[in-house]
C-alpha cells in the first residue's frame, strides 16, 4: 500500500500499523527468508570446498608469506647497506681531505688520566662521540685525523634520522679510534685500553673474511657501547691496499623483533630471523615459549665489554636436537617448507632466504590451528541454520499477532495526550503560563506533558527576572557612573592590539591627552613610546595567560609630571576566554617621592655609621700609639734592677699599668661593639667541643677566683663529649666575660657555680654567683652600652660593655641570653646554644677502617704538611686522618696564623692546610704574608673553613689557594685533594 503525507489523512491506528509493515516487517521477513536458503545452500557446499581447499593452499600460502616477508626484510636490510656504502664512502674522503672539525666540536675533546682521548660532552646541536682508546698514545697526528673525522657528523645524523632500523652508526680505526653516533658517555662504557680491531665488527670486515672488500653483515653480538644484542652492516675503509677502519651500523635485535618481525600471519603464526651460521638473530614472544628460549635484547653492562660476545648455543637452529631434521635442508636449499615438531605439537615451518645477508626467515604456523576447528565449524553451522528456521517461524507468528493489538492501545494512548499538549502549549503561547497538571499512561508523554507545564512556568518566571534584571541593569550603569566620578584611578578597557575602547576618570586633567584623542587609540600613545617595548608584551602576556600584571610609569599629564601604577586585568567572555582587557592606573607620585627619601635617609645612615667605623678605627690606632709607650716605659721602669722603685714610686707604676691596661681593653670593646653593630664582625659557626672550651675558661678564671678565696665549681663531666654549634673564639670569649664579672662582683670566700646543662636541641651554659646582686629595676637595662651599677660600698673596675658585646655575639651564634638577680643573694646568667652531635669531627672505624673505598697511601717519599687550626677538634680529626692514611707524611701544627708563618719559614713543609678564622690574623692574611715569603711562595696552601658560602669559595680560590675545603670534613674529599697536591698515589 503505497501513500504519502499529501494524501488522505489516516486514522492513527492504520497509520501506525501501515508504516510497521511497510519500513519494516515486510522488508525483514523477505531479507531474513532469503538469508536462510543462501545460508543452507551456501553451506553444504562451502562446507565440501572449504575444507579440501584450506588443507591444498595452507601450504602454498605459507611459502608465499615466507618469500613476501622475506623480500620486505630484504628490502629494509638493502637500505641500511646502502646507507653503510653511503657513509663508508664519505669516511673515505674525509679521511684524504683537509677539512677540519668546527671549533665548539674541537672543544669538547680532551684527554683522560689514562691517555684516552674522548668527547667530554654532547655539541649543542646534537654530535658523535669520540673514544680514542688508550692502547696506542694519541698525538697530534691522530688529534687532527679525529678533527676531519668529525667533518661526517652531518651524514652520520643524516643516516641515522632516515634509517629507523639504524640503533647507532660509527667509525672504527686499526689504532683503536671509536667515532658514533649518537652520543653516549664513553667512558662510563667503554673500557680503557680497548682493543678494537680484535672484535668481530671489525675483524670481520678485513681483507681474510672480505675479500671483496663490500658491505656485509655481521652475526648477532653484544655491543661493547651499551645497545644490546645486535647485529652490524659493516664495510671496510681502505687507503690504498691499507685497512684504515671499518665503517658500520647497528641494528638492535629488540629493534629486529619489533620492526622487522612485526608480521601479521594468519593461523597464529609468526616468524623467526636465523643468521647464516644458524644463530637466532630476532625471536618474536610467541615463539619464546616454543622454541624454549627468551630473546637476548638487553644487556645490564656492569662491567665493560672487552671481548666478543655472541648467544649460546641454544639460539643455534642447526646445532639444536628439535631441528636435526630439517636443519641440513634449510642451510642447503633457499626457500621450503617443512613438518616439524616443537614443544610436542606439530608445526609448518616455511623458510625463504634473506638475498643480501642470506639470513633465512623462518614462518611458523602450529596445525592445529590450521585444520583443528574446520569440522567442528561445519557442523556447528547445520545445527545453527536449523533452529534458526524454527525460531523465525514462531516469532514471526507471535510478532504479527502482538503487533496489530499493540498498534491498537498505542493510537489511543498518543492521540488523546497530543490533543491535550496541543491546547497547553496554545495557552503558554497566549501568556497563560501556569497550566493544570495531566496525568496520561506513556511515560514518555506523561514527561513531555509535566516538562511542557514546567517549561511554562519557567517561561513565567524567565519574564519576570527579565523585568528585574533590566531594572537592576539600570541601577548597576547608575552606580557605575557614580563609582567612576568618586574615584582617583584612570580606567581604561583595550582590545589585543592595545587600543583604548573606553576610558572613564573623574578628572581628565591626570590623563596625557583629552578623552576623545585617547579613545580608539593605543595605550603605547597614551602613556609614552619608550614603553611599547614593556607595555605590548604584558598585554601579550595577560592575553596568553589570563593573569593580572602590573607596570609602573612616568609620564606628563595635563597637570605636570606624575607616576602611576597601571594593572592590566582580563576580561573574561562567557566561555572563559580573555576577550578585553581592563587597565586601571593610580597615582602613585607621592609613593615616589617617599621612597626616593627613604632611600637617600638610608644612604645617609650608612656613610654615617662608616663615618662612625673609620673614626674608632682612627682613634684606636691614636689611643694604642701613646698607650704603647705608657704601658712599655712603666713595665720597663718596674723591671730596671739599677734603679729599683721605692715603695711609693711602685705603686704609682702599678696604678699606670693598671689603668693603662684598663684603657687598653676598654678600646678592645669599644671596637668589637663597633664591628657587631656594623655587621663586619666575622662568625664562623662550626661544631665546637664544649668540654675543652668550658675547661679552658676555668683554668683561666680559677687564679682570679683563688685571690679572693671565690670557691668555683666545673660541673662538667672531664671526657663527655657535647658539641654545639658556635664561634669557639667568640663562645670563649662570652663564658670569659660572664665568669670575670662573677668573680668581680662576688663576695669574698663566695662560690661560682659554672655548668652545662642539656636540653632537647640545645646546650645552655649556666654561671651562677653569690655575689652582691642586681636590683630588679636595673635587670633590663645591663645588657645596653656603658652601663654600670652604682654601689657606693663596692667599686668594680670595668668599661660597661661587655654584656652589651655578649648578648650581641651570643645572638649571632643563633643563641638567646637571659639573667636572673636578687640584691645581696647574688646572679645567675645563663645563655643557649644548638646542639650538634659532632659526628663529623669524630672519626670512627667505619671511616678509616679497611671498608674505605680508597686505598693506604705507599710511597718511599717523606712528606712534611702544616695544619693552621685554632680548634683541637678539627686538629685531631685531621691528625686521625693523615695518622690511618699517609705513613709517610709528618704533621705540623699551629693554633694562630702567625705561629703557622714562622713554622713554615722554618720547616719548609709540602702543604699547607690553613683554617680561614684564626685569633689574631686570619686565614687570608695569613696567606698574603706566606706568598711574600721567599721560602714559603711555593708551597701549595688548601684553604679548610666553615665558611661554605658560595661567594666565599669562589673568593678563596680567586685569591689563589690550591683548593677550598668546607666544613664538616669530607673524609674521602680531603684524602683525594692531599693525594692529588702532593702527587702521590
Amino acid at each position: 500500500m503505497k501513500f504519502s503525507f499529501t494524501s488522505k489523512k489516516l486514522p492513527l491506528l492504520k497509520w501506525i500499523w501501515y508504516s510497521f509493515l511497510r519500513t519494516a516487517l515486510i522488508p525483514l521477513v523477505v531479507v531474513e527468508i532469503a538469508f536462510i536458503g543462501i545460508y543452507f545452500f551456501t553451506n553444504e557446499w562451502s562446507q565440501r570446498e572449504t575444507i579440501q581447499l584450506l588443507k591444498e593452499e595452507t601450504q602454498d600460502e605459507l611459502e608465499q608469506i615466507s618469500k613476501r616477508e622475506a623480500v620486505v626484510i630484504d628490502n629494509q636490510i638493502s637500505s641500511i647497506t646502502n646507507a653503510t656504502e653511503l657513509y663508508r664512502q664519505h669516511t673515505e674522503q674525509s679521511l684524504h681531505s683537509m677539512a677540519t672539525a668546527k671549533p665548539e666540536d674541537i672543544a669538547r675533546l680532551k684527554y683522560s688520566p689514562e691517555g684516552i682521548y674522548y668527547s667530554t660532552k654532547d655539541s649543542q646541536d646534537g654530535g658523535p662521540a669520540i673514544f680514542y682508546s688508550g692502547v696506542v698514545p694519541v698525538k697530534e697526528e691522530e688529534r687532527e685525523k679525529v678533527h676531519r673525522l668529525l667533518t661526517t657528523s652531518p651524514i652520520m645524523k643524516s643516516i641515522y634520522k632516515s634509517q629507523p632500523l639504524a640503533g647507532a652508526i660509527y667509525f672504527n680505526t686499526f689504532d683503536s679510534l671509536n667515532i658514533i653516533y649518537p652520543y653516549f658517555n664513553v667512558l662510563e662504557q667503554y673500557a680503557p685500553y680497548m682493543d678494537i680491531p680484535t672484535y668481530n665488527f671489525y675483524y670481520e670486515a678485513d681483507l681474510k673474511h672480505n675479500p671483496d672488500k663490500k658491505v656485509r653483515w655481521t652475526d648477532a653480538y653484544l655491543d661493547p657501547a651499551g645497545n644490546g644484542w645486535m647485529a652490524s652492516a659493516i664495510a671496510p675503509v681502505y687507503n690504498g691496499d691499507f685497512l684504515e677502519g671499518v665503517v658500520g651500523i647497528d641494528v638492535t635485535i629488540d629493534t629486529i623483533t619489533k620492526e622487522v618481525l612485526d608480521l601479521e600471519i594468519p593461523w597464529g603464526g609468526y616468524g623467526v630471523l636465523v643468521g647464516k651460521d644458524g644463530t637466532i638473530l630476532a625471536l618474536p614472544k610467541d615463539g619464546e615459549e616454543t622454541f624454549g628460549l627468551n630473546e637476548l635484547t638487553d644487556h645490564t653492562y656492569e662491567k665493560a665489554i672487552f671481548q666478543d660476545t655472541f648467544k649460546p648455543d641454544q639460539f643455534n637452529i642447526y646445532k639444536r636436537q628439535d631441528f636435526n631434521i630439517i636443519s641440513e635442508k634449510i642451510k642447503k636449499e633457499k626457500q621450503g617448507l617443512q613438518n616439524i615438531e616443537l614443544d610436542n605439537s606439530n608445526h609448518f615451518i616455511s623458510w625463504s632466504t634473506v638475498k643480501d645477508t642470506e639470513w633465512k626467515l623462518l614462518v611458523v604456523v602450529p596445525q592445529e590451528n590450521v585444520y583443528g576447528k574446520i569440522n567442528k565449524m561445519s557442523d556447528k553451522l547445520f545445527l545453527i541454520g536449523t533452529f534458526m528456521i524454527a525460531g523465525l517461524i514462531i516469532f514471526y507468528t507471535l510478532f504479527f499477532l502482538i503487533l496489530y493489538r499493540q498498534s491498537r492501545k498505542i493510537s489511543l494512548n498518543i492521540a488523546e495526550p497530543l490533543i491535550s499538549l496541543n491546547a497547553v502549549v496554545k495557552s503558554i503561547g497566549e501568556g497563560i503560563y501556569h497550566q493544570n497538571k495531566f496525568q496520561f499512561r506513556v511515560k514518555e508523554l506523561q514527561e513531555t506533558a509535566d516538562n511542557l507545564i514546567e517549561m511554562g512556568k519557567e517561561l513565567g518566571r524567565t519574564n519576570n527576572s527579565l523585568n528585574k534584571a533590566q531594572k537592576e541593569l539600570e541601577k548597576r550603569e547608575s552606580d557605575l557612573r557614580a563609582l567612576v566620578h568618586s574615584i582617583d584611578d584612570i580606567i581604561m578597557e583595550l582590545d589585543k592590539n592595545g587600543i583604548c575602547l573606553n576610558v572613564w576618570t573623574n578628572d581628565e586633567r591626570i590623563l596625557a591627552h583629552p578623552i576623545s584623542q585617547i579613545i580608539n587609540g593605543k595605550i603605547v600613545d597614551v602613556l609614552d613610546a619608550k614603553y611599547e617595548c614593556i607595555i605590548t608584551p604584558l598585554i601579550e602576556k595577560v592575553f596568553d595567560s589570563g593573569n593580572t600584571e602590573s607596570v609602573e610609569y612616568e609620564i606628563t599629564t595635563q597637570n605636570g609630571n606624575a607616576w602611576f601604577q597601571g594593572r592590566f586585568s582580563p576580561i573574561f567572555d562567557g566561555e572563559g576566554n580573555v576577550k578585553t582587557l581592563s587597565f586601571t592606573a593610580r597615582n602613585i607620585t607621592e609613593r615616589k617621592k617617599m621612597e626616593q627619601n627613604l632611600v637617600q635617609a638610608k644612604e645617609e645612615a650608612e656613610r654615617a655609621n662608616t663615618a662612625k667605623s673609620e673614626f674608632l678605627s682612627s682613634m684606636s690606632h691614636e689611643l694604642r700609639t701613646p698607650m704603647n709607650a705608657i704601658l712599655g716605659f712603666a713595665q720597663l721602669l718596674e723591671m730596671d734592677p739599677s734603679e729599683p722603685l721605692t715603695e711609693s714610686q711602685q705603686e704609682s707604676v702599678n696604678e699606670i699599668l693598671k689603668a693603662g691596661n684598663h684603657l687598653l681593653i676598654l678600646i678592645n670593646e669599644v671596637l668589637d661593639l663597633a664591628k657587631i653593630e656594623s655587621g663586619r664582625l666575622s662568625i664562623s659557626i662550626e661544631p665546637v667541643e664544649v668540654y675543652s672550651v668550658m675547661d679552658e675558661v676555668a683554668s683561666i678564671i680559677s687564679p682570679l677566683a683563688d685571690k679572693r678565696s671565690i670557691t668555683l665549681i666545673n660541673r662538667l663531666e672531664e671526657g663527655l663529649r657535647i658539641y654545639v654549634n658556635a664561634d669557639r673564639i667568640r663562645l670563649k670569649q662570652v663564658l670569659l666575660n660572664l665568669m670575670s664579672n662573677a668573680v668581680k662582683y662576688n663576695n669574698d670566700q663566695g662560690k661560682i657555680i659554672f655548668e652545662c646543662i642539656k636540653l632537647e636541641d640545645r646546650i645552655q651554659f649556666v654561671i651562677t654567683d653569690t655575689g652582691i646582686g642586681i636590683e630588679a629595676s636595673n635587670l633590663n637595662e645591663i645588657f645596653e652600652p656603658f652601663f654600670r651599677l652604682n654601689n657606693q660600698h663596692y667599686i668594680v673596675e670595668g668599661t660597661g660593655i661587655g654584656l652589651t658585646v655578649s648578648k650581641k655575639l651570643v645572638e649571632q651564634m643563633n643563641g638567646t641570653i637571659h639573667v636572673e638577680s636578687q640584691k645581696g643573694v647574688g646572679s645567675k646568667f645563663w645563655f643557649d646554644l644548638p646542639i650538634t652531635d659532632g659526628s663529623d669531627f669524630i672519626m670512627n672505624e667505619v671511616e678509616l677502617g679497611n671498608n674505605d673505598p680508597i686505598d693506604e697511601v705507599n710511597d718511599d717519599n717523606k712528606y712534611k704538611v702544616l695544619y693552621i687550626e685554632d680548634n683541637p677538634a678539627n686538629l685531631q680529626l685531621v691528625e686521625k686522618i693523615i695518622i690511618s692514611r699517609f705513613e709517610n707524611i709528618e704533621l705540623l701544627s699551629a693554633p694562630t696564623g702567625e705561629l703557622g708563618i714562622d713554622l713554615a719559614s722554618a720547616h719548609i713543609p709540602d702543604l699547607i692546610l690553613l683554617d680561614i678564622h684564626l685569633p689574631g690574623i686570619n686565614g687570608f692574611e695569613a696567606f698574603s704574608r706566606l706568598r711574600e715569603l721567599k721560602d714559603t711562595m711555593h708551597i701549595p696552601v688548601i684553604a679548610i673553613s666553615a665558611n661554605a658560602m658560595i661567594r666565599d669559595v669562589e673568593k678563596g680560590l680567586a685569591v689563589g689557594f690550591e683548593a677550598y675545603l668546607t666544613k664538616p670534613i669530607n673524609v674521602n674529599e680531603f684524602i683525594k685533594q692531599v693525594q692529588k697536591t702532593l702527587d702521590v698515589s
